[in-house]
């Protein structure tokens, strides 16, 4: 063989060597990707990707509202089934301690010792099902046959439910109870779920293989790779236990020996239309009227004295027993019901000064009295409801009620079982429903309704408006 014969056959060989070495790879890799470019794996990924942004979307329902003030809580029982089952996440606002409670709704509430059967304080949310005459609330369980067996009084109650996030508490449920084979086997299907996503690479053309296909496929890979480590993160953290009910207001237990007491409303009805409404009589002094001015109808009932008004002074009619003023005294009666039949929130010294937020007062001493400003701040909630309850009220000359942060007059009431006073240039707001005698003195004013149920009403120089 000459040189020259020996060297092609040398350069063939090579090339053959070559392309040997060149193909192989290639060969490799569709063997190896076969499995991956099916079907059977396209939808163990497609899988894979559903319930691993269902269960990060789960955790962040659960913890990112923290970040707003709310507390989330594990259910570990069955007593509020079928809503709320053990292993959902609840989660819960404060409840202040001058917020009103609302039967029917959720609480969360510290459960005394001698209420639990390892005499063991804990946790729990149940539904308030009844209020008592002495400021203590009664909850109880929708799957439970009796109500709770030791009443709560007010300071008890911390939050009220708010948003229900199914299932993405089941880990710390089954962590919390000792039930390790379940925990074994999610966490067994989550890594297997995250590894399918981060060895998941997508096919390449043999062709066209190079740096930036590699690094978008780590990239790919360490993405996923925090993203599930994040979830299960999250996931494990919310393991603190209590027991909750479902948020509506009515048990599906159809067992239970219990009902929800419905509130009776807090509605003028009928009275609406009248700024002053007494029982026996409604007398002004003033020359000529002195001034008063009424925005809205005046009436008695069953008394037939109506003494000192002009047609200037008074925007409605003069109605005196008749069927609109009977019909009002009625519906007067009824608020004054409705009113003292709310829980008490909080009681206070008889002198209201200060800033108060929405809730049910009462007096400790029996009367209420008004020395200077009193600021009503309904933080933010037009709809806020204040209700104060005494047996006397008296705003002090020159002293002012006044409203702030959407706090508005027709959610205020007063409910007196005894006489009011509004003294010289006060200004007072909301409506007073009183069993006794209502008293205007010079240059007073008032928004809202002065009802008498048993009394009279008197006024000099006042201005008296619906809101």
């Amino acid at each position: 063989m000459s040189p020259t014969e020996d060297t092609e056959d040398t350069e063939a060989n090579e090339d053959i060597e070559v392309h040997g070495v060149a193909e192989a790879p290639s060969r490799v890799r569709v063997r190896r990707s076969t499995f991956r470019q099916g079907w059977t794996w396209l939808a163990l990924v497609t899988s894979a990707r559903i319930y691993l942004f269902l269960l990060l979307t789960l955790a962040a329902f659960a913890l990112v509202p923290a970040l707003f003030g709310m507390n989330a809580s594990v259910v570990q029982s069955g007593s509020m089934r079928p809503h709320i089952r053990p292993g959902d996440v609840v989660l819960t606002t404060a409840l202040p301690q001058g917020s009103p409670v609302s039967l029917g709704r959720v609480v969360q509430f510290r459960s005394p010792p001698e209420a639990e059967v390892d005499g063991i304080a804990k946790l729990r949310l149940h539904r308030v099902v009844a209020a008592g005459d002495d400021g203590t609330f009664v909850t109880a369980g929708d799957a439970n046959e009796s109500v709770d067996s030791v009443p709560l009084n007010r300071a008890q109650i911390t939050g009220e439910a708010r948003v229900l996030v199914p299932f993405v508490g089941l880990p710390g449920y089954w962590m919390g109870i000792g039930k390790y084979l379940p925990l074994f086997l999610w966490a067994l299907f989550t890594l297997g779920a995250l590894c399918a996503m981060i060895f998941d690479e997508p096919a390449e053309p043999p062709e066209r293989p190079g740096p930036r296909n590699s690094s978008r496929v780590s990239t790919r890979r360490a993405f996923f790779a925090l993203t599930g480590a994040g979830a299960l993160a999250a996931v494990l953290a919310i393991s603190r236990p209590s027991t909750v009910a479902a948020f509506t207001t009515r048990t599906s237990n159809v067992a239970s020996s219990w009902k929800i007491a419905a509130q009776a409303p807090l509605s003028l009805g009928r009275a609406a239309g009248y700024a002053l409404l007494a029982s026996t009589r409604i007398s002004n002094t003033g020359f000529f009227g002195g001034g008063t001015d009424i925005g809205g109808s005046i009436g008695t009932s069953p008394g037939t004295t109506i003494t000192g008004f002009y047609f200037w002074n008074v925007s409605g009619s003069e109605d005196t027993d008749t069927a609109s003023a009977r019909n009002a005294q009625t519906d007067a009666a009824t608020l004054y019901a409705a009113a003292g039949s709310r829980p008490t929130g909080t009681t206070r010294s008889q002198t209201l000064n200060g800033t108060i937020t929405p809730g049910v007062y009462a007096s400790s001493s029996g009367g209420f009295t008004v020395p200077g400003t009193l600021t009503l701040d309904a933080r933010g909630d037009p709809s806020a409801v204040f209700i104060f309850k005494a047996n006397s009220f008296t705003a002090a000359a020159n002293s002012t009620v006044r409203l702030i942060n959407r706090a508005s007059a027709k959610n205020i009431y007063w409910r007196i079982a005894g006489a009011v006073t509004f003294s010289s240039y006060s200004t007072s707001v909301g409506h007073y429903i009183a069993t006794g005698n209502i008293a205007f003195q010079s240059n007073s004013s008032l928004a809202g309704h002065a009802l008498s149920l048993s009394g009279s009403i008197s006024t000099v120089s006042t201005s008296v408006t619906i809101p």
